[in-house]
Parts: structure tokens; sequence; C-alpha cells
């Protein structure tokens, strides 16, 4: 299967983003997973876009029974996975490297993708990829970050990367997403704001994550060293970082979907 551009530099960064993100992250894993939706022992639970499976642990707490099938665009992230899978011995659970819209039609009882909708062109098709894989009776479900962040916080320096590359005011797809499930007649859709801190040792520690970020990399080649460095002095004051215990703390915001299927 051929890379595009983003999910080769994804690959190439699979092992420094690991060393950062999952502790980032963790908070919205563990408020959203323990309270999805059931699925049948003998179900399939598909996870595209698992990145370095990070969730995988506690996604298998959650069902202890199911079939779990993990698949990733980007190799490097796909052997962090099979790595993962090993050393936590987490039985019945699989990964391959698969594009995230090439999912087989009504193949698993449920999927999950957390945090990668929104990094990729098409989110919309790529739900809807993943609804379109469930069974009647099942569910699709999204975790990510939304196109415009609401307020101050870490994630308004996020946007305000993508903008230099994306001047225009970015589309907006959660809109789409909707209509287009209505029009496939989705049985019922749930949504929810999901809100927690990121939670930093130092002040410096944002910039290493936001750079473990394909967006920031392209910034950077793109506008060349001294912008760049500049464009950082703002960025750092819009990211409403503040110091509390000795560690720098700023909100973060993410938005979850359910769509079921009858």
């Amino acid at each position: 299967m051929g890379q595009s551009a983003i999910f080769e530099k994804w690959s190439s960064l699979s092992t420094t983003y690991t060393s950062i993100w999952p502790k980032l992250n963790d908070p919205f894993f563990r408020c959203t997973i323990p309270s999805l939706p059931r699925i049948p022992a003998e179900g399939i639970l598909n996870v595209p876009g698992v990145g370095p499976g990070i969730e995988l642990a506690i996604v298998r707490q959650k069902y202890p029974n199911c079939l779990i099938q993990a698949s990733d665009p980007a190799k490097g992230m796909v052997d962090c996975t099979r790595e993962r899978i090993e050393a936590e011995g987490l039985s019945d659970v699989s990964v391959e490297e698969r594009d995230i819209f090439d999912l087989q039609e009504e193949s698993a009882y449920a999927s999950l993708s957390l945090f990668v909708i929104h990094l990729v062109r098409k989110p919309v098709e790529a739900f809807l990829s993943q609804y379109a894989s469930i069974q009647k009776g099942g569910w699709a479900a999204a975790v990510y970050f939304p196109p415009v962040p609401e307020g101050d916080g870490p994630l308004a320096a996020l946007y305000n990367a993508a903008r230099i590359l994306r001047p225009k005011d970015p589309p907006e797809w959660e809109t789409t997403l909707h209509d287009r499930l209505e029009q496939t007649g989705v049985a019922r859709i749930q949504t929810e704001a999901l809100h927690t801190e990121w939670n930093f040792d130092h002040r410096s520690d944002f910039r290493k994550a936001m750079e473990q970020l394909p967006h920031f990399l392209a910034v950077r080649s793109h506008v060349g060293e001294e912008l760049y460095e500049s464009m950082w002095d703002i960025w750092e004051k819009e990211s409403g970082l503040r110091e509390l215990d000795g560690k720098w703390v700023g909100p973060a915001v993410a938005n979850k979907i359910i769509a079921f299927k009858e």
C-alpha cells in the first residue's frame, strides 16, 4: 500500500511521538473508552488509525472477549503497535497496515477511531467509512480535536499553525458529517464535548509536543527558521498555559461522536 506524504511523516515520527503524546491523551482515553456502548462477546471491533496503539490496553480492558482488529496507514506506527501488543500480552488483538478508508463493509460490530479523523484531508469520508464497516445493531465512534478550538489553550496554537498553510477558514466538516450521516439513514447519533487539561513538566515541553506533529514541521519548512521562531513567541502566548504546582497546565477539549446502525 502506498503511503501519502503525511503518513510517511507519521512513520518517521512514530518513536518520538509515542514518548510524548500518550501522556497527553491518556485522560481522554480514560474518560471515553469505559463509557462506550456494549459489544457482544463474539463481536469484532475495528480500530482504524490506531497509531502507536496506546489505547489498546484500555480497549481490551473494556472489551475482554471481543476480537480487536486495529489498522494504520503508517508503517512505523504499525510496527510500534505490534511491539505494544506483544509486550502487553493483548490477546485477540491484531494490527495491519491499511488505509483508514479501506474498511470492508459490515465486517465488524463496532468501529472506534481516536484522534485520527481530524488529521486526514477528508474527515467526513473517514468516519463514513467507519460507519459503513459496522453491522446492523452496531456503532461507530470517533474522538477528535474540533476543527476550530474554542477559547484559549494549547490547541489554539495547533489551529493557528495549520492556518499558516491553509489561510482560508477550515471547512465546517462537523456539520457536513451530521448531514451525510442523516442521509445514510443513521438510527441515532450521540455527541459530547470532552474536557481535560494537558500537563507539561516544563513550558518547553509544550513546544516539544507540538513539534511531533507534521503540521508544525510543514510550517517550519514553509516559512523558514527565522519567521518560525517569531511565530513561536506568539503561539506560546496564545497557548493558555499557566504554572500550577511546578508544572505547566493548559485546557484541552475534544469532541466525541457515536453513530448507531439499526
